[in-house]
């Protein structure tokens, strides 16, 4: 059986895009019908070490995680439905 989703949303605190991208993320989960195990939100100012493993060298950045395949999408999330079906196709 296939483990869900893994979500990691890497943001800057103090980065209004960071916010929207929270925000729109909320919004994101509404939609998608794939299975998410788990979603967290990564300050890259208190954690820079989880951005560089991850390969993020811009915040907002979206990371999506399914069995060995990663995807990583950058920017405010603000075009939530098209997110939402890259999610849901990747699952």
């Amino acid at each position: 059986m296939d483990a869900g989703a893994r979500l990691c949303l890497f943001v800057t605190s103090t980065s209004p895009a960071s916010e929207a991208a929270r925000k729109n993320l909320e919004c994101i989960l509404g939609e998608t019908m794939g299975e998410i195990d788990d979603v967290r939100i990564v300050d890259v100012l208190e954690d820079p070490g989880s951005a560089l493993e991850a390969g993020v060298m811009v915040t907002p950045t979206l990371a999506i995680m399914h069995n060995d395949k990663r995807l990583l999408i950058a920017g405010r999330l603000a075009d939530i439905g098209q997110v939402a079906a890259r999610i849901n196709s990747f699952c």
